[in-house]
């Protein structure tokens, strides 16, 4: 069974989505993100993961003309769940082993739903669905720190750059 990867986007940096309102998942997720099918052997999704050099793989289901996530599987859960409690992986599917159900982010969700969802369930990727569910992408706290920071840099880099207009108070 192959793998499979959502188109990539490259967003240039000039061109990045800001901290703010609706659609920035859309606009700042990872869409070159691996997913699989849930059928697929545990053996083939970890060297999948390490031939791709990934932490995650979501799998999906196919239905409706999209994948749709249905679990994700990071690095963690083959390693806490196969070799601490010594299971046989040769016998395993991604269903056997995936998390699910799966948090999901909409393409419409702003960075503090984002955040608030992840805090919430405690969680450091977010797969990103459309409307009518399909996978269009993956968003990870290490982006939305990522981006946080560079509007940090922003703000305190404004007040260096602008220029202070005195004002003048007339009596």
């Amino acid at each position: 069974m192959k793998d499979q990867s959502v188109e990539n986007d490259k967003t240039e940096l000039s061109n990045r989505p800001r901290a703010q309102g609706k659609g920035f998942a859309k606009g700042f997720l990872k869409t070159d993100v691996v997913f699989v099918d849930q059928d697929m052997p545990i053996i083939e999704v970890a060297k999948l993961m390490r031939d791709r050099s990934v932490g995650d793989v979501i799998v999906t289901k196919y239905s409706e003309n999209k994948s749709k996530p249905v679990g994700i599987i990071t690095d963690r859960d083959l390693v806490l769940t196969i070799i601490a409690d010594k299971k046989s992986p040769e016998t395993m599917r991604a269903s056997d082993l995936m998390i699910h159900p799966v948090t999901v982010a909409k393409e419409t969700d702003g960075i503090y739903e984002l955040i608030k969802t992840m805090k919430k369930e405690g969680i450091g990727r977010l797969p990103v669905v459309d409307e009518e569910g399909g996978l269009i992408g993956i968003i990870t706290a290490k982006k939305l720190l990522q981006l946080l920071s560079e509007e940090f840099n922003d703000l305190i880099n404004f007040n260096r750059k602008s220029p202070r207009k005195d004002i003048t108070i007339q009596h």
